[in-house]
């Protein structure tokens, strides 16, 4: 699955990766620059390596949960950026996902937006490395039930 992985990300870097993540560390550069901006730079630099190689990579929240530090600071970030960048990862994903080959591509467009939308308190994680978060629900396998009927053995012929 890792070759699959570096393939896509390899055909993401070459078709808008590089684009995207420019655009995120130039926009963290930018909020850097002042002071109370300095919290929005670092999440864009973070969504900047995600947008780099996003192929095998999962976003979830803090182990340990987020603060109310964190929640205001979302709060701020959907009212400002997070909603139209949100909606225009959204609309990209759907751009793509129109053909068969895009759709991939299109779920990453569609992590993107996740992230976008709420980035503080998450983190970025290895597919390898995912881990069940506490109190997140958990996927159980399917029961499987066989039913069984049973059929008498025939009786004893005599001649």
């Amino acid at each position: 699955m890792k070759s699959v992985n570096i393939c896509c990300n390899i055909l993401w870097f070459i078709f808008g990766g590089f684009e995207i993540c420019l655009m995120w560390c130039i926009s963290g550069v930018i909020l850097c620059c002042t002071i109370c901006g300095i919290p929005a730079g670092i999440q864009c630099f973070k969504i900047g390596c995600f947008a780099l190689c996003p192929f095998g990579k999962e976003i979830q929240p803090k182990p340990e949960g987020r603060s109310c530090c964190e929640c205001f600071l979302n709060c701020l970030w959907i009212i400002f950026w997070g909603l139209w960048l949100c909606i225009m990862e959204g609309i990209f994903g759907i751009m793509c996902c129109i053909t068969i080959c895009g759709i991939p591509f299109g779920i990453q467009h569609f992590k993107l937006a996740k992230i976008c939308l709420m980035p503080f308190g998450s983190v970025i994680v290895d597919m390898d490395e995912v881990q069940v978060v506490p109190g997140a629900p958990v996927q159980q396998p399917p029961i499987v039930v066989v039913q069984q009927t049973y059929t008498p053995p025939p009786p004893p012929t005599t001649y």
